[in-house]
């Protein structure tokens, strides 16, 4: 007899290890050049909303004094303004290796056979945004990227006590269900990131925020995927 889990999330944590622990050196020096241009022109539109600004507290109140919408539909991109070349190319790569393992059937061609192994002009990967959080306290703010397939973060700095990225369990009964939490049933899933870590997850999959207790800077990227 099998116990069956089903449907299950797939949410990859992609962290730093000896393999790849020169790449992400080089990533997280134009990572960092980055945030300080960004911090001394004070470009307030490549931050989120709830990313922190000296003058105003956050940025959500500095767009509202600036008339400045902030949406995720938007085509802002940190990577290519600021030619963030190491990281676009990290993430394409471990973009490719997601789609890959998956193996979406719209991406199969009508002999069933796994795109990957066709010619990689079949479809594109198109990195449509990215922005940039700074934060010294964070939200559960719990939401999702509709209209876009994979979502991500890259983890430029965060530490224990900064607070998690958190999940949710996408089937809405759970909670208004009777059905008990357990190690199989959780509600809510948190992961610790490292400095370098990157997570791809489904768009459609609600996340948010863990609270950041110390004083120190949150940073990271987050972006969203088009699959073309």
């Amino acid at each position: 007899m099998a116990f069956n889990l089903l449907f299950p999330t797939p949410v990859w944590d992609v962290e730093p290890d000896e393999k790849n622990e020169k790449l992400i050196s080089e990533i997280q020096k134009e990572v960092s050049s980055c945030i300080t241009k960004i911090k001394s022109d004070k470009d307030y539109k490549s931050l989120s909303d709830f990313s922190d600004c000296d003058e105003l507290g956050t940025v959500e109140k500095w767009r509202e004094s600036n008339d400045k919408d902030f949406s995720l539909f938007s085509d802002r991109n940190v990577i290519n303004e600021y030619k963030l070349e190491n990281l676009q190319s990290y993430i394409q790569s471990k973009v490719e290796q997601f789609i890959s393992t998956l193996r979406w059937t719209y991406l199969e061609d009508p002999d069933s056979k796994p795109m990957r192994g066709k010619e990689p002009s079949n479809y594109a990967i198109e990195l449509y945004n990215c922005w940039v959080n700074i934060t010294k306290r964070g939200l559960l703010n719990y939401h999702t990227h509709p209209h876009f397939q994979i979502s991500g973060c890259y983890y430029h700095k965060i530490s224990p006590g900064m607070g998690c990225i958190e999940f949710k369990c996408p089937n809405s009964f759970v909670a208004n269900g009777a059905f008990p939490n357990g190690p199989h049933t959780p509600e809510r899933i948190g992961i610790m990131p490292k400095e370098g870590s990157l997570i791809l997850f489904p768009s459609w999959l609600e996340h948010g925020i863990g609270i950041n207790e110390t004083n120190e800077e949150r940073i990271s990227l987050s972006f969203n995927i088009k699959i073309n």
